[in-house]
């Protein structure tokens, strides 16, 4: 039998907690660490199929925008969506070309890929509290 003490109970270590959940917050929010990363910093078990990086709507409408248009090839939005964790890591540059092809916005983008709406963590739908 072994014991250990509660440490999220101990008032003068709540100070520390709150400033490490801060700055690993901001540390996610900037794109800096993913979600598994933040998750991990404050001791929570990773999730799967997350997103994992910041989803910005602005510049996905951007990639999608200009890939529909032609005017970039498809891989900066393939590897965007890759980026964020919204496509599966086992899915191909070839597979995700077919599914997209053919859309006309960026939802239909979305949901040709397995994206339902919701699953974008955006930009709008937070809110800082600095």
């Amino acid at each position: 039998l072994q014991m250990e003490p509660d440490l999220d109970r101990v008032e003068a270590l709540s100070l520390r907690r709150e400033i490490k959940q801060n700055a690993t917050e901001k540390l996610f929010r900037g794109g800096i660490i993913s979600r598994n990363e933040a998750r991990e910093a404050l001791q929570y078990e990773p999730e799967d199929m997350a997103v994992q990086n910041r989803f910005e709507s602005s510049a996905f409408t951007a990639l999608a925008r200009a890939y529909r248009e032609g005017d970039t090839p498809v891989e900066p939005l393939f590897n965007y969506l890759k980026w964020t964790g919204l496509l599966p890591q086992t899915m191909t540059i070839e597979e995700f070309e077919q599914a997209a092809g053919g859309t006309d916005s960026e939802e239909e983008l979305l949901a040709a890929v397995g994206v339902s709406p919701g699953d974008e963590d955006t930009e709008e739908d937070e809110t800082d509290e600095e």
